[in-house]
C-alpha cells in the first residue's frame, strides 16, 4: 500500500509528525505506534469540530475504533496537533501479523459546523510506513 502521512480535506492540511514506534514487548506480546496529528485550516471559515471518530486497522487484527466529543476550534491559517497512539496486542500463538512488516491504516472523520452554521465532515485516511510498524513476534 502507499504511504499516506499527509493530504488535504476540503479547507483541512494535514500531516503526521513526530512518529514513534515502541520497543516489542515480547513477553505480553505488545508494541504501540504514536504520532502527532497536525491539521491546518487553510479555508476562510472558521470550523468547529464536535466529534472525532478514529478506526486504526491492522492487518491480522480486528479494528479498534473510538469516538470523542467536545468542541474544538480551528481559524482560518490555524493549526490544530493531536496526538494520536495506538497499542496492539497479540493474543496468537502464530502472532498477529504473520511474517513480513504490515502497515497501521487510521482513518479519522471529524464533524461539526462552520461559522456560518454549514455542516462539515472531513475524513482523514493515514497509511503509516512499513517501516513504522513490524510483525507482531508468536507467542513462545
Amino acid at each position: 500500500m502507499a504511504v499516506q502521512t499527509e493530504g488535504t480535506s476540503g479547507p483541512i492540511a494535514w500531516r503526521v509528525a513526530d512518529l514513534r514506534v515502541a520497543q516489542r514487548d515480547v513477553e505480553d506480546q505488545t508494541e504501540s505506534v504514536s504520532f502527532t496529528l497536525v491539521l491546518r485550516n487553510v479555508g476562510e471559515r472558521t470550523m468547529t469540530f464536535t466529534q472525532m471518530e478514529r478506526t486504526v486497522y491492522r492487518p491480522g487484527t480486528g479494528p479498534g475504533s473510538a469516538i470523542y466529543s467536545g468542541r474544538w476550534e480551528l481559524r482560518p491559517g490555524g493549526e490544530w496537533k493531536i496526538p494520536l497512539s495506538s497499542r496492539t496486542v497479540c493474543r496468537s500463538y502464530a502472532g498477529c501479523s504473520g511474517s513480513g512488516a504490515t502497515q497501521v491504516l487510521w482513518r479519522i472523520i471529524l464533524t461539526g459546523d462552520d461559522d456560518q452554521g454549514h455542516p462539515i465532515e472531513t475524513r482523514l485516511d493515514i497509511t503509516l510506513p512499513a517501516q513504522a510498524t513490524g510483525p507482531t513476534p508468536p507467542k513462545r
